[in-house]
């Protein structure tokens, strides 16, 4: 078994709600946290991945309202970009929002976790 150093596997990843391209906060390792600044009525997460990454799932988490929501790309390989409606999204409730990537010269995965508080 060979284990690779850790590459950022986002090249964009925003949500409605939260300042910024947050796929800075994925360059060292595969969680992160963001601020949710104030509640947001029709919120959608938007991914890209980077080079020689594809994104093959996006999962996300409402604790308060018990609801789980995902999108998986359905040719098995994964897709270089990925968006997913979450409805209404809470201010500062610990929701979490993972992005589950394929590496196509590795043939690597990875899961990157963003709690949103």
């Amino acid at each position: 078994v060979k284990i690779l150093p850790y590459t950022n596997p986002l090249s964009k990843l925003t949500v409605t709600g939260v300042k910024g391209n947050l796929a800075s906060k994925f360059k060292k390792s595969g969680s992160a946290t963001a601020r949710v600044s104030k509640a947001q009525k029709n919120a959608t997460i938007q991914c890209k991945a980077a080079k020689n990454w594809k994104i093959t799932a996006i999962t996300y988490n409402d604790n308060i309202k018990k609801l789980y929501r995902n999108i998986n790309s359905q040719n098995g390989v994964g897709v270089a970009s990925l968006s997913l409606p979450i409805g209404s999204l809470s201010a500062k409730s610990g929701n979490y929002l993972n992005v589950s990537l394929y590496n196509t010269q590795t043939h690597g995965y990875v899961n990157c976790t963003l709690e949103l508080n």
